[in-house]
This record gives C-alpha cells, structure tokens and sequence, in this order.
C-alpha cells in the first residue's frame, strides 16, 4: 500500500486542467453539491523551522470545479485499477474505525449484478 493516500480532488483537477503531478490542492470549498478546488505546485521551503515542509506562498494557483460526479468516476476508476476499496486505500481503516464500504477487508466491495 502506498505511503500516502490519494487526493481524489486532486485527481480529478489534475486531469480536468491537464497539469502533472506535483500539482496538488490548497484549498477547498463547498459550493452546492460541488467544490471549487484552488491548486498549484507547491515549493519545498529550504530554511527556517518549516524546512522541508510544502508551501504555496508565491506560487501561480489555478481553479477548477470538482462535482460529485467527477469524485464518483475517480474513485470507481480508482477500485478497477487497484482493486483496493476508495474509502480505506487498503487500510482497512476509515474515519479511524473499521472501513464501512469494505467491511474492513481493504478490497474494493465485489459489485452484484442482476
């Protein structure tokens, strides 16, 4: 299981404004059902108490309208290229209990059909 857990807002912006990877989101905000995303690619910061850490002071930010249809897509493209449950990532573990959309098996719940 990776080390960090994926962003599916940034996910989806990513992919809707076409920009690589380092780019990631700073802020977000609720705007009916949907989400205005603000992002860029932040600069490590390389003296102070903060070293090391990410910061997005000085740093060109593009927004993007993320709706819950375009979560809905990322997380399902997320199960059929993992095989790992959206909500937990393969932990097992959401919201700090055991992950409700998995049963806390971590695998991506099994779709009946018919």
């Amino acid at each position: 299981m990776p080390d960090e857990k994926v962003d599916f807002f940034s996910v989806v912006a990513r992919r809707k404004l076409g920009v690589s990877y380092e780019w990631c989101c700073c802020k977000y905000e609720a705007v009916g059902p949907d989400f205005t995303i603000e992002g860029g690619i932040p600069k490590t910061l390389k003296a102070g108490p903060d070293k090391g850490k990410k910061s997005f002071r000085n740093v060109r930010l593009l927004k993007c309208v993320v709706t819950r249809t375009d979560l809905m897509i990322a997380h399902n493209q997320y199960e059929a290229n993992t095989g790992l449950c959206w909500q937990c990532q393969g932990s097992k573990v959401a919201f700090d209990r055991e992950c409700e959309r998995c049963g806390g098996t971590g695998e991506a719940p099994k779709l009946e059909v018919g």
